[in-house]
């Protein structure tokens, strides 16, 4: 805190000893209630510095209860929702102006049609024909795209493949819990006297789904017809970052959890010439006007064709100049964030602006990106795609990469960076959260030390398989119950599994592969259904966008290849599903020309396990390989 310090002796002598600095915190997934996410995050940060900078004051205005304005509707002359005042005894003031963007009430929502889509969505997200949709749109001068995009999966097969494998794996744990649910609410409503709802996954998940969607007919917000959900989303990130950059502060910073570092990232990167198109009119008529003209900022030629659309009372050549609103940014701090899974999966969504003639970036000198990741949170990771090796540094913040220790609450690590558990600065975790903190306090050289991962990875991975394991154990144990349940009312020969426990696990273990076969088939076929579903609507966007005749023709190929091995192995996992729960079916079965007569030799119960993960593996290495073709 020496900086500090001094800074304080400086500010006494003009007379100056408070500084204000603005906070926009970007919520994450959920259906949190508005203010929710920024009530408790000021709350954490006021614990940590109070806990951990000894003689400091720390004081909070909340004016969230009677906050007038509507969402996206800022005033930029207004006080924030919430003030956090911080002062260190003998130190200057710093007055944090907190203000939230908040988009839950835009998320998905839980209705059974929803469901179910969202269910087919994410056991499917394996199979994903990933077609990255490259800008096409011209500028006025040199006919470049002004956007560049990250590094995909696409195109590196050893990559890809792992990353399939890796979320087929993901969605049979999800499946999994699905099954086990019901005995899972029964133990938190023991331990905890209250269950969670049974939309769990669907609420949180779902909004991910609900993010990187195309356009669907019938589903876009009225202030965007024709566009991605997420168009709607970002207006609102977009209005509230213009107008934190428009309020008299001394410097402000953007604070993104989860599924909104995502959102901020899109804000933040988003080209000049289309930021205007989101601002709501008063707002833009409230900027100064030199924000609005920049002569380096490239345009799009093709007005008609900018996502979100150009509203009637802006000029074609209206513009916002970056490098002026972001002149008073300090730095983006992102924790828990799956940015890099984005850039992997969904290149186009996480798009980075390149519009500047003069190749300059438009952020600040001594503008800091932050990003903390737990080793053991499942959503989080390194962003290595944005670091300084990547193609889009010159155009980002410098981005400095910190993991964080492993928690104790393994399976909570998303919710808990910056949770006050320790005092007095005792602990790897507790260091890093108040480093954040005097880092947003104004502490110039602050450092920050992040946490080894060489060790920690293996245990995460560990720990992982071991819940995978439980999970596949409880859902069999469900099995059998269920099956001696049905089997003791209709069938009186099929008692055992309740009259001893060697009956229950003889049973058990007949029930094990079956379930779990279950289990991968369907998160298989719904893969290769995804296959065959986005290929065809790849295939249709190709021919409608790409001039290059080889692309499209290898955009058909991965349609028809897609079809061809649904065809193909979809009847052979039913085939062997049906083995498996029905032995005496496999003389009929085996007549079938569709059916490997190398079923027979696997072990009995095993045979869709075997066939579905040979048929996954084979069509994630089939997919990187024609990904890698269309490159």
């Amino acid at each position: 805190m020496q900086s500090l310090i001094s800074e304080s002796v400086e500010c006494r002598s003009k007379g100056n000893c408070m500084q204000t600095i603005g906070l926009l915190f970007v919520h994450g997934i959920g259906e949190q209630d508005r203010f929710e996410h920024l009530s408790s995050s000021v709350r954490e940060f006021a614990e940590l510095i109070r806990t951990n900078l000894p003689h400091t004051r720390v004081s909070v205005v909340d004016r969230t209860r009677d906050w007038p304005l509507q969402p996206g509707q800022p005033d930029i002359a207004s006080r924030a929702p919430i003030t956090l005042s911080v002062q260190p005894k003998d130190g200057m003031e710093t007055r944090f102006e907190c203000h939230e963007v908040w988009w839950a009430d835009l998320g998905t929502r839980s209705s059974l049609a929803e469901t179910a889509r969202f269910w087919l969505w994410g056991l499917g997200q394996w199979g994903a024909a990933i077609y990255q949709e490259l800008d096409f749109s011209r500028t006025r001068n040199d006919h470049k795209p002004i956007v560049v995009m990250p590094v995909s999966a696409a195109g590196r097969i050893v990559v890809e493949t792992l990353s399939r494998l890796f979320l087929m794996l993901a969605a049979c744990a999800a499946l999994l819990t699905l099954l086990t649910w019901s005995l899972a609410k029964r133990l938190f409503q023991a331990v905890f006297d209250k269950a969670p709802s049974p939309t769990l996954l669907v609420q949180y998940i779902g909004d991910v789904r609900t993010y990187e969607r195309r356009s669907t007919p019938g589903e876009a917000p009225v202030s965007d017809p024709g566009h991605p959900l997420r168009v709607g989303i970002r207006r609102r990130m977009v209005t509230e970052m213009v107008a934190m950059a428009a309020r008299d502060l001394d410097g402000w910073f953007v604070v993104a959890h989860s599924l909104g570092t995502v959102l901020a990232y899109n804000g933040l990167t988003e080209i000049g010439h289309a930021l205007p198109n989101y601002l709501p009119e008063p707002l833009w008529r409230s900027l100064p006007d030199e924000w609005k003209r920049d002569s380096d900022c490239r345009r799009r030629e093709d007005i008609s064709a900018m996502m979100p659309s150009r509203p009637p009372w802006l000029d074609d050549a209206d513009v916002i100049n970056r490098p002026l609103l972001f002149a008073s940014l300090k730095g983006v701090l992102t924790y828990g964030s799956p940015l890099d899974k984005f850039a992997a999966l969904w290149p186009r969504i996480v798009a980075t602006a390149s519009d500047r003639t003069d190749r300059a970036s438009a952020f600040p000198t001594g503008c800091r990106w932050i990003n903390l990741a737990a080793p053991h949170d499942p959503v989080a990771g390194r962003l290595d795609r944005f670091s300084w090796k990547s193609t889009l540094a010159p155009y980002l913040p410098p981005l400095e990469d910190y993991a964080t220790p492993l928690d104790p609450f393994f399976g909570f690590a998303h919710v808990r960076y910056f949770r006050s558990g320790e005092r007095a600065g005792r602990g790897k975790a507790t260091r890093i959260k108040v480093a954040a903190m005097r880092w947003l306090l104004g502490e110039r050289e602050v450092a920050i030390s992040g946490a080894r991962t060489w060790l920690r990875r293996p245990v995460v991975f560990l720990g992982y398989a071991a819940i995978f394991v439980l999970l596949a154990l409880l859902a069999t144990v469900l099995v059998t119950f269920g099956r001696g349940i049905v089997s003791s009312l209709f069938g009186a020969g099929a008692r055992a599994t309740f009259t001893s426990w060697s009956g229950f696990a003889r049973d058990y273990r007949q029930n094990l592969g079956p379930t779990t076969g279950f289990v991968v088939s369907a998160v298989a076929g719904c893969g290769l259904a995804r296959w065959v579903g986005d290929g065809w609507l790849n295939a249709r966007m190709g021919w409608g966008d790409i001039q290059r005749s080889r692309v499209r023709a290898l955009l058909t190929a991965q349609a028809v290849v897609g079809t061809l091995f649904a065809l193909v192995l979809l009847p052979a996992m039913l085939a062997a599903m049906a083995r498996d729960v029905y032995p005496a079916w496999w003389p009929v079965l085996s007549s079938c020309p569709l059916v490997p007569d190398q079923l027979a030799r696997i072990p009995a119960g095993w045979s869709a396990v075997a066939v579905s993960t040979a048929a996954v593996i084979a069509a994630a290495f089939l997919q990187a390989l024609i990904n890698r073709a269309v490159r």
